[in-house]
């Protein structure tokens, strides 16, 4: 069986800083663990003259070459360079190979927060309907990541992927109580100040450290907070998140419950379940039907009072339950078993 595929990113491997670098990354790999070759292409599209190179040495490797399928994982904006689109074009009509692409993100379309307004909003707008008018062209089938968000477009050929969980050799340190992680955004829709607000209540009760991982231009919005002795920040990406990870038994997604945050399945809670963690999150419905039905945790409401709530109840016990839970989910929702369902695009 021929087992060669095309796999277009829009990132650089080289660089793991968020979830929309880690997830292209973590496909490829476990595209190679199952044997397939690969004819890659990566690379940021805000360095343009780069992108039109590696697109046009790209377009020359694979014109010859016969290809089983082709899968993309596009950018969370709208697709910059025409180059990229020529190419979608060529190798679903010329090259007639099936596509198959991962849209993971509506920001523009549904988060009411999104916070570009004017004459570049539309712009941005007009260049996402024209990704979609391509996308309509060329691919046989458009991956999402819940059922909730695939229902809000209309495509012919459409579905949920799995979530991506890995088999780490998980190393913990020995923690005889509650110790948090949150890794992520601080800005209030990414629920900073609710977790940092809630945290100091519980700590005028009950000792609960919490690891912090953000960027270090965020701490502007955090910097009544950074004295507090239960807190500790960090600004780690890729392998240095580990021994941050070791530390901790419980992790945490704060998010503002809204429409968006709703259909949302944020790369951060795969990263937990990886790491054996149970978490604690607000009521974000994806999320919320994911920790209910695998029973790693506990859902809130997204306020003080709510979450308060369950952080100062939680115990040892409980958490040792859910993290007996967590290993099966971790087991049941692999990278592998994800690209195993894009396999399938050969059939289309």
């Amino acid at each position: 069986m021929n087992k060669d595929i095309l796999y277009i990113t829009f990132v650089d491997f080289e660089e793991q800083k968020s979830g929309s670098s880690v997830r292209p990354k973590k496909i490829y790999d476990a595209f190679l663990n199952e044997g397939y070759n690969i004819t890659l292409l990566t690379g940021q599209q805000n360095r343009k003259k780069e992108r039109w190179q590696r697109c046009i040495s790209y377009f020359k490797e694979i014109r010859k070459n016969k290809y089983e399928f082709c899968y993309v994982e596009p950018p969370a904006g709208p697709i910059f360079n025409l180059c990229d689109h020529l190419l979608l074009l060529y190798i679903s009509k010329f090259k007639k190979i099936a596509t198959g692409l991962f849209y993971r993100d509506a920001y523009w379309k549904f988060a009411d927060w999104y916070d570009v307004k004017g004459i570049k909003r539309k712009i941005i707008n007009l260049m996402h309907k024209f990704d979609w008018f391509i996308i309509k062209n060329t691919c046989k089938k458009v991956y999402f990541p819940t059922e909730t968000m695939a229902e809000l477009f209309d495509f012919p050929i459409k579905e949920a992927l799995p979530p991506g969980t890995e088999l780490l050799n998980i190393k913990k340190e020995v923690a005889n109580d509650v110790e948090i992680i949150y890794v992520g955004g601080v800005s209030e829709q990414y629920g900073g100040k609710l977790l940092l607000e809630t945290l100091d209540k519980v700590n005028k009760e009950r000792r609960m450290v919490l690891h912090l991982v953000c960027r270090k231009e965020e701490l502007s919005q955090i910097e009544e907070y950074l004295n507090r002795t239960w807190l500790k920040v960090y600004h780690a990406s890729g392998k240095e998140l580990e021994s941050i990870y070791s530390k901790a038994n419980l992790a945490i997604i704060p998010r503002k419950i809204d429409f968006y945050m709703d259909f949302a399945m944020p790369v951060k809670l795969l990263e937990y379940v990886s790491y054996e963690l149970p978490i604690v999150a607000t009521n974000c419905k994806e999320v919320a039907k994911f920790i209910n039905s695998n029973r790693i945790g506990i859902v809130c409401d997204d306020n003080v009072e709510s979450l308060y709530k369950v952080l100062i109840n939680i115990d040892m016990n409980s958490i040792l339950e859910y993290t007996k839970n967590v290993k099966k989910a971790k087991e049941n929702n692999t990278w592998n078993k994800r690209i195993n369902q894009i396999s399938n695009l050969k059939n289309c």
